[in-house]
Parts: C-alpha cells; sequence; structure tokens
C-alpha cells in the first residue's frame, strides 16, 4: 500500500508485554480503557507542497514568450523592412514579398529571426518585468489599487532606463562584430574583455545618451498609455457588465487593442 500504517492493541497480562514492546515515542495510553490497550500510532506523513513558480520568474517568463510571439508574427515585415533598407528597393511591398517567396520560399520571410529573438526577447522579458516591479512599488508607496498618468509614465520610463543600461553593450558588441574588421574580436565574451582593456570598460557604454533618449520616452509613453487603457476599460466594463469577471475569456482580446493602440500612440 501507499502509506504503510502500524496498528497493534495488547490485552491481557504483563506476560505478553515482556515480548511485544512498543517504542516509548510510539505508545498512547488511554486510562479510560479498562483492558489498558497500547495502540501504535502511525508515523506522522510528510506534507508535499506542489511546485510553484515566483512572482519574478512569472513576470519575467510572460515577457519572454509575448516578446517571442510578437516578434514572430512580425517577422515578415521585419524583412521586408530590413530588404528595403539594405537594397534599396523602391518597388511596392507585395512585389518585395513575392520575390522573397519566389527565391527562398515561406521560411525566408522569417530568415534570421532566431538571432533577432535572442537579442530582443531577453530585453523585452526585462522590461515588462521592471515595469510590473515600479509599478507594484508605486502602489505600494501611494496605497492606492490605481497609479497616477505621471506614475505611469514614471514606472514606463524606469523600465527603459533598466532595460537599456543592462542590454546596451551588447548590442554596442554586436555592431562591433558585425562591422568590417570585427573578426579581430572573437565571439561576444572575447569582444566584451578586448573593449574593456583597450578603450576602458565605459566603452561598453558609449553613445548610450542618445540611445536613452530615444528608448525612454517611447517605454514611458507606451506603458503609459497601457496602463491607462486597461484600467479605465475595466472601469467601463464594470459598468456596462457587473459580472464582466466571470466572462473574462469574452474579453480577451481587448489586451490586443490596449497594446497596438499603444504601440501606434509610442511611435
Amino acid at each position: 500500500s501507499e502509506a504503510l500504517q502500524l496498528s497493534t492493541s495488547v490485552q491481557g497480562s504483563s506476560k505478553w508485554r515482556r515480548y511485544f514492546r512498543v517504542p516509548r515515542f510510539l505508545r498512547r495510553r488511554r486510562s479510560d480503557d479498562k483492558n489498558d490497550k497500547v495502540v501504535v500510532l502511525e508515523p506522522p506523513k510528510k506534507e508535499t507542497r506542489p511546485f510553484t513558480l515566483s512572482e519574478t520568474a512569472i513576470r519575467l517568463m510572460s515577457g519572454f514568450a509575448s516578446a517571442i510571439v510578437a516578434r514572430s508574427c512580425v517577422a515578415p515585415l521585419e524583412r521586408l523592412k530590413l530588404d528595403a533598407q539594405i537594397n534599396g528597393t523602391k518597388r511596392p511591398a507585395y512585389q518585395t514579398l513575392g520575390s522573397i517567396y519566389r527565391q527562398e520560399g515561406i521560411r525566408g520571410f522569417w530568415k534570421g529571426h532566431g538571432v533577432n529573438l535572442l537579442r530582443t526577447a531577453p530585453y523585452k522579458a526585462l522590461n515588462y518585468y521592471a515595469f510590473d516591479t515600479y509599478h507594484d512599488l508605486f502602489l505600494k508607496k501611494s496605497g492606492s489599487t490605481e497609479l497616477t498618468n505621471q506614475q505611469r509614465l514614471l514606472a514606463g520610463a524606469g523600465a527603459g532606463v533598466t532595460s537599456t543600461l543592462v542590454f546596451f553593450p551588447l548590442d554596442l558588441i554586436r555592431i562591433r562584430l558585425l562591422a568590417p574588421g570585427g573578426s579581430r574580436y572573437g565571439n561576444m565574451v572575447q569582444a566584451a574583455r578586448l573593449i574593456a582593456r583597450e578603450e576602458g570598460v565605459f566603452a561598453l557604454y558609449r553613445g548610450i545618451v542618445p540611445a536613452l533618449f530615444s528608448m525612454v520616452p517611447n517605454n514611458a509613453v507606451f506603458y503609459g498609455t497601457y496602463d491607462y487603457l486597461k484600467h479605465a476599460n475595466k472601469h467601463l466594463l464594470f459598468k456596462l457588465d457587473p459580472d464582466w469577471e466571470s466572462k473574462a475569456d469574452e474579453y480577451a482580446w481587448l489586451p490586443l487593442v490596449h497594446g497596438a493602440t499603444a504601440g501606434v500612440i509610442a511611435e
């Protein structure tokens, strides 16, 4: 059986107790029993706790997964943009897409997609995690259930600063490796060491100020707009349908609309 249960009763004279002795820590006497039974207790079962992910892991994984899905969906458009930038073609978009399909097949639209994901997915994961963290900090400090517009913008800007500071050196190293003469750097780790040794550690952040001026306002507007639309629609739904939370599946498309609207405004 799955659980071993031991239960023994010894009745009668003390003669039998000399031959069958129960460990003291397992004995329990019942004084109200005339036969003075000795009950062997079942060993305590070890409590098993289900495996759960931490809040940090959930947020990072959510950001990582959302970046993969979003980038995979727009990869053909990214390929179209890169083709126009590199080759300088002025053909209509449908002609360029047709040319890519004839020459490389359907997989051509996702050419280089894996490398792009290795760069953008970790960045987006940290970006989303940082915004949620700053969002919760503002809520905890204010004691409110909803951020003000200024707090939304600050949380989004803080997320942009955090993710840019962490991943900017990786972008700089990638550009150095792709530039003419980049073979002398070797791999990314060797390139980081060589740049730090020859030019100093701060060389890894050369050009970060323009990057911050570009990313921080974009991040602030995007997350500020998204969070505002999310809460505004929640209040509206409560007025129209007080039981809307029990029908969450019917409104699963709303976050997509919020994100698309925020992205358009931020750009």
